[in-house]
């Protein structure tokens, strides 16, 4: 469970409400009079009456004033930044980002940091992806890792790094570090947390999954690898999932917040000789529908291979 319920969210984005697509503007059965197009907020979770004339319906704007689960540093700001997108200083979707370093900040492209108990100091863009329930990170990547240096693998890849949260907090238990992420940014930035961290021998890769995974490839040995797979809400695409399957490596730790996706993902690895050995559900969303899982994979030839290695060593040392 999340230590904090409520107020624990550290990132907003709200948006005002805009007309729908031209071609449902065309002919409405009733229903655009309803719409407030002075409300900034969230699109509302179910489809609204409102239908055009080939019966398409279309989600309005609900109006947030405040958030519940956002944190009080942020409602404090909202009504400021709502403020300017009515008067027009403001288009497209608002960014309301809160940090321990840097309070709440407004430009996406702004650099900020945010400091986890027993974890450091991570460096990201305001506007780019950071986990946003900070009192129950903590306690999530120590799971994840747990999970990971089981077996002592010598290598980590982090995929989807982002800006390293996973590859440098484990930094200590390993050899060998890739992190892999498409966003040329947060690559930057994970280079530079790195070397706040202290750790030269996390190598961070600007690339997409696939085209990462075969970059790590070709610098591998004969060393026992561990892959954390974190991808976005859409899962791996099926470039990426043939490329962990090519690479094969022993242990696989999966982490998503869309359950649907990750299942279709885990349906192809288990078919391929992995077998899943925990799932973990974490809240990193109280009061809201969504979960983070943990999911934990083997390759069963792996642990088959083990298991002959037990039984031969300890035929060996009674035969002595």
């Amino acid at each position: 469970p999340s230590p904090k319920v409520y107020h624990y969210r550290t990132k907003l984005t709200p948006h005002p409400q805009e007309p729908p697509p031209r071609r449902q503007r065309l002919a409405w059965q009733g229903g655009e009079a309803s719409v407030d197009y002075s409300a900034i907020g969230f699109l509302e979770q179910d489809w609204g009456d409102a239908r055009d004339a080939s019966g398409r319906r279309w989600r309005k704007v609900v109006d947030v004033r405040s958030c519940p689960i956002a944190t009080e540093a942020l409602n404090e700001a909202l009504p400021a930044e709502r403020t300017k997108a009515k008067s027009g200083r403001l288009s497209g979707p608002l960014l309301l980002r809160d940090t321990t370093e840097d309070g709440v900040v407004t430009d996406p492209q702004q650099v900020v940091t945010e400091v986890l108990s027993e974890l450091g100091a991570f460096s990201f863009r305001a506007g780019g992806f950071f986990q946003n329930n900070s009192s129950i990170l903590p306690a999530f990547v120590q799971h994840v890792l747990s999970a990971a240096v089981q077996d002592s693998p010598e290598v980590l890849v982090d995929l989807y790094c982002g800006v390293g949260l996973f590859s440098l907090s484990g930094a200590n238990h390993f050899q060998r570090i890739f992190g892999v992420e498409v966003e040329p940014v947060a690559v930057n930035l994970a280079r530079r947390n790195a070397a706040a961290h202290g750790h030269g021998h996390v190598q961070f890769l600007a690339a997409d999954a696939a085209n990462g995974l075969r970059e790590v490839a070709r610098s591998l040995r004969s060393e026992k690898v561990v892959v954390v797979v974190d991808p976005p809400r859409q899962g791996l695409k099926e470039e990426a999932r043939r490329a962990l399957l090519t690479l094969r490596p022993q242990r696989m730790v999966y982490v998503s917040c869309d359950c649907a996706t990750q299942a279709r993902d885990l349906k192809d690895f288990v078919a391929e000789g992995y077998v899943v050995k925990r799932a973990t559900p974490f809240d990193l969303f109280p009061q809201t529908r969504h979960l983070e899982v943990v999911v934990e994979l083997e390759l069963l030839e792996h642990r088959q291979k083990v298991c002959l290695w037990n039984l031969l060593l300890c035929h060996l040392m009674r035969s002595q």
